[in-house]
């Protein structure tokens, strides 16, 4: 597998136009502007995210052997969380400061459910 470079956000024409992700050679068009845009750091490498992240999912970038940066998007906070925590892996949700807090939120709803 080649690097992984991809860009996520508003596309070259501003709001609402595609942008490309650039998984080695192969580019996936990613439509529309999300109402959140995250960034976590996921502990694990980015090979092995990219194992269970598919590239119009989101941007894996890498930060080291054993971790890297996922920038994705949604316009659901619940979805945004879900899905990451879902992943397997430990994780860090750095932005929107939304997000930090619905994360926050979601860890004391399940803590009281576990009992």
């Amino acid at each position: 597998m080649r690097g992984l470079v991809v860009a996520v956000g508003r596309g070259p024409g501003g709001a609402g136009q595609p942008v490309q992700h650039h998984v080695g050679e192969q580019q996936v068009p990613v439509h529309g502007v999300l109402r959140y845009q995250a960034r976590f750091t996921l502990h694990v490498s980015a090979e092995t995210a990219a194992e269970r992240i598919a590239p119009a999912t989101g941007a894996l970038e890498p930060i080291d052997e054993r971790s890297c940066t996922l920038r994705t998007g949604s316009d659901s906070l619940d979805e945004l969380a879900i899905y990451v925590a879902g992943k397997g892996f430990d994780f860090e949700v750095h932005e929107p400061p939304e997000l930090v807090e619905h994360v926050r939120v979601l860890a004391a709803r399940f803590g009281r459910a576990a009992g």
